[in-house]
């Protein structure tokens, strides 16, 4: 208050001299970046447009501080709004779509793994290389110690050399195991092969074969010589005797003529028979009376000779002289020492007739006589024998009997030839060829086998004195034969091989090498050497992988390929050359610019950037661009920093 006058101190935010008049704090425009400011008392609010914010609006919001961007990729704060600098492999607003890298490649013996802006092949087993593409070499050098290794899929197989066995070949063979020398040998083991040390009277690569003691003939007199161990035997035939069959045998000394002289043979003996004897030992008295000489009375056999005992009414030395005591017509009595025609008394072995005023006696079939005395007539004595040729003839009481001879079959009558070789049991060996003869049979070794034909033995013509096969041969004993087999280094049949003739195994049509291996003829052998790009034995080769090296073939930026004893360089996409050398292409100086008309590209190793030049935004649009990146059959989509290509229906890639 003052005199006559006042003075009004006005709050903030108004003015005049009453202080009634609001001051307008918008209208120094405060609010910048065309922001809307609102007046107030003692104060103004700015509306700031989007992407601004402070008091002023003079604040930029940083978007990016939301990390919008995925995968952590770089984010760039614009006026109201942000940009995602996206890298190879990541698509999207805010990179967030991660290019699935496995559409575009195949992971051969594997599966692919997306990762971002790569991927990576997880390989099946035994399979290696960015895209499993390289079966793993399983044969590591020497692993099949004393064979030929073949490499499979995560796994080898050994193929092992004569002699040896196991997985990796490292087991040596023992050929003695099979026990293969025979009779008590003893074996030494050797690499594919064994060594048989014989004990005496044995010989042989098995000392399987007894050595022959019968070679040098020891058994005389047609002996068979039976061998054995370091010594030999003789079965003499009939009549010799002796180590050697060499004594012929005396027969008489058992003195078997009973009555008569014996005179000594080759295994036998005849006797001279005094008279009255007969028969093989001279033991059989000859039967006088056999001749029936009695008439008509009994005939009583004596020492080379006989006598007659007359029936009443004959005498005479053979009863032949009658006496006639009665009359025809008159009845005879039985008297003492005498017989009568009434007594009708005939012989036991004949029949009785009875005829007018008397009777008669007749001797039955097979006996002969006057009837009062009947004697067996000996069929088998006849001029004319009733059996057959091949039988036995037996005399009986009254008749006879026919038996066929051993060898023979049939009723005596008839006697045909038996085949004993066609018999159920043969009576040869096995290995002896049976001939049948009259009455019997013969036995002979096969061809190869040596003995009586009942016991045949095979002959090791490899232990002759005389080899069959060729000196550069290999004599192999079988049952019956043998085998000659030229030996490594010569070729024939065996029984002629080509002397010292180197065989070129270069030029089998069996090669013996790999392959991927030189083959180098030597005399009587040859030599394998792998080819180039090939490592291992010569048997056995396997592709070097170059590409694995710790000296690796091909440029940093360049992509190596193993080939099959080679292999390939390639630039990486952004690099020219052979492989070899590599260099970065600048594609800013590309006569077709990858970038947008107001950007600046930059090229970088192996690619290049886009940057929109001040005054400009956005991402370079490259499906507008006059080289557009995708095939002519697919279509390009544009995306924040980047692009896609999808091929058009009907085509793939």
């Amino acid at each position: 208050d003052q005199l006559n006058n006042y003075t009004c101190v006005c709050a903030p935010g108004y003015s005049g001299r009453n202080c009634s008049s609001d001051v307008n704090e918008c209208r120094s425009n405060p609010c910048l970046s065309c922001g809307n400011c609102t007046d107030l008392v003692n104060d103004y609010n700015c509306t700031c447009p989007p992407g601004l914010t402070g008091k002023n609006c003079s604040i930029d919001i940083d978007e990016c501080s939301s990390s919008p961007c995925a995968y952590n990729t770089t984010c760039v704060n614009l006026i109201n709004g942000y940009f995602c600098d996206c890298p190879d492999g990541l698509n999207g607003t805010n990179c967030e779509i991660n290019i699935d890298d496995c559409l575009s490649v195949s992971c051969g013996n594997g599966s692919c793994v997306d990762a971002v802006a790569e991927y990576f092949c997880d390989c099946h087993s035994g399979f290696t290389g960015t895209n499993c593409s390289i079966n793993i070499d399983d044969c590591s050098e020497g692993i099949c110690g004393n064979g030929t290794c073949t490499d499979l899929v995560n796994y080898y197989t050994c193929t092992c050399d004569p002699g040896f066995t196991g997985k990796n070949c490292s087991t040596d063979i023992d050929e003695c195991a099979s026990s293969p020398c025979l009779n008590n040998a003893t074996c030494v083991d050797g690499v594919a092969n064994y060594t048989c040390n014989c004990v005496p009277g044995y010989t042989g690569y098995n000392c399987s074969i007894d050595i022959d003691d019968c070679a040098s003939s020891p058994c005389l007199n047609n002996a068979t010589c039976v061998d054995g161990v370091a010594n030999y035997t003789c079965n003499c035939v009939p009549g010799y005797t002796g180590y050697n069959c060499s004594t012929d045998i005396d027969e008489c000394m058992s003195s078997p003529c009973v009555n008569g002289t014996c005179v000594n043979k080759i295994n036998n003996y005849t006797c001279n028979c005094i008279p009255g004897f007969q028969g093989r030992t001279c033991s059989e008295d000859i039967d006088e009376c056999m001749l029936s000489p009695c008439v008509n009375g009994t005939c009583v056999n004596e020492i080379n000779n006989y006598t007659c005992n007359c029936i009443p009414g004959f005498q005479g030395r053979t009863c032949s002289e009658g006496s006639a005591n009665c009359h025809t017509n008159a009845t005879c009595a039985n008297i003492a020492g005498n017989y009568t025609y009434g007594s009708a008394k005939c012989h036991h072995n004949a029949t009785c007739a009875n005829i007018a005023g008397n009777y008669t006696c007749s001797c039955r079939s097979g006996y002969t006589g006057s009837g009062f005395y009947c004697e067996d007539i000996d069929e088998c004595a006849s001029s004319s024998p009733p059996c057959h040729t091949n039988a036995t003839c037996t005399n009986t009481a009254g008749n006879y009997t026919c038996t066929c001879k051993p060898g023979y079959t049939g009723d005596g009558m008839n006697c045909a030839d038996i085949n004993e070789c066609a018999s159920s049991l043969p009576p040869c060996h096995t290995n002896a060829t049976c001939t049948n003869t009259a009455g019997n049979y013969t036995c002979s070794c096969k061809p190869g086998y040596s003995g009586n034909g009942k016991s045949c033995t095979d002959i090791d013509e490899c232990v002759s004195s005389s080899p069959p096969c060729h000196t550069n041969a290999t004599c192999t004993n079988t049952a019956g034969n043998y085998t000659c087999t030229c030996k490594p280094g010569y070729s024939g049949n065996g029984k002629n091989c080509a002397g010292k003739h180197d065989i070129d195994e270069c030029a089998s049509s069996s090669p013996p090498c790999h392959t991927n291996a030189t083959c180098t003829n030597t005399a009587g052998n040859y030599t394998c050497s792998c080819k180039p790009g090939y490592s291992g034995n010569g048997k056995n080769c396997t592709d070097i992988d170059e590409c694995t090296s710790s000296l690796p073939p091909c440029h940093t930026n360049a992509t190596c390929a193993n080939t099959a004893g080679n292999y390939t360089c390639t630039c990486k996409p952004g690099y020219s050359g052979n492989g070899k050398n590599c260099a970065d292409i600048d594609e800013c100086a590309s006569s077709s610019p990858p970038c947008h008309t107001n950007a600046t590209c930059t090229n970088i190793a192996g690619n290049y950037t886009c940057s929109c030049k001040p005054g400009y935004s956005g991402n370079n649009d490259e499906c507008a661009s006059s080289s557009p990146p995708c095939h002519t059959n697919a279509t390009c989509t544009n995306t924040a920093g980047n692009y896609t290509c999808s091929c058009k229906p009907g085509y793939s890639g």
